[in-house]
């Protein structure tokens, strides 16, 4: 979009604050605007991992949700890792930090139903055949949710 070679894209809203910030775009709509509630981050292991090693599973989980509660009351070092790290702008990052992180969930529980409303997108965008008959209950191993 900078440099003119194309009008449109689709981005992380770090990308869409950016184009706004420094006056090269404008964010025309957010993805839950378009797609409504679903959740968009997920954490995968295999069926024999999880069999063979299940306390891994759970220290990652455990570590996880540490990690996410630290950031939520140290926002300023996620700004900082993004910027010296990963040589990112602070601007965009501060800005969409700032409204994305206190919402973060550190309760390790799942949003079912965000969950089946993504697999429902994923067909509509053809990621995942119409035919498949699949619930957010079918893929989510409860053993390792809080409870």
């Amino acid at each position: 979009m900078q440099a003119g070679r194309v009008e449109a894209i689709i981005a992380p809203e770090v990308i869409g604050v950016k184009a706004e910030l420094e006056g090269f775009g404008k964010i025309l709509e957010h993805a839950v605007d378009y797609f409504g509630h679903y959740q968009h981050s997920f954490i995968f292991a295999t069926n024999r991992f999880i069999k063979e090693k299940p306390e891994a599973v759970r220290a990652f989980l455990a570590a996880y949700r540490k990690t996410l509660e630290y950031i939520k009351a140290h926002p300023d070092e996620a700004i900082q890792f993004a910027v010296t790290e990963l040589q990112q702008d602070e601007k965009p990052y501060t800005k969409v930090y700032q409204k994305e992180i206190p919402n973060w969930n550190t309760t390790g529980k799942v949003d079912f139903e965000g969950t089946d409303n993504a697999i429902k997108i994923l067909k509509e965008l053809g990621d995942i055949a119409p035919d498949v008959k699949i619930t957010a209950k079918q893929i989510v191993n409860e053993q390792f949710l809080t409870k």
